[in-house]
């Protein structure tokens, strides 16, 4: 008795479920915080002045460079960039994983 299996060469092995659910979980989390996060700032920011100054201030949080108004704007400002950026980075790398 002959049997005929096929194998599609072209499909790809699809991650384990839950890849995918820590994953989510992680874009999502880091979105969330992001969010908050600019939220907090922009609520920390009572005037145009002061935001004008966010990029000199964050400049200057990165150079080691100390402010007299604290650290607080060029933290919360980097913080959640950084979060925003990282599950938008999470996310295209997942995306680019199922193409």
């Amino acid at each position: 008795m002959e049997h005929n299996i096929v194998v599609n060469p072209t499909a790809e092995s699809k991650a384990p479920a839950h890849d995918s659910l820590w994953t989510t979980l992680t874009i999502a989390l880091l979105f969330s915080f992001g969010l908050t996060l600019l939220v907090f700032t922009f609520f920390y920011v009572r005037d145009l002045r002061l935001l004008r100054e966010i990029p000199e201030a964050v400049w200057a949080f990165i150079c080691g460079t100390p402010r007299e108004d604290g650290i607080v704007l060029p933290v919360l400002v980097l913080t959640s960039t950084l979060s925003l950026l990282s599950a938008a980075g999470i996310w295209g790398w997942r995306w680019s994983r199922r193409r």
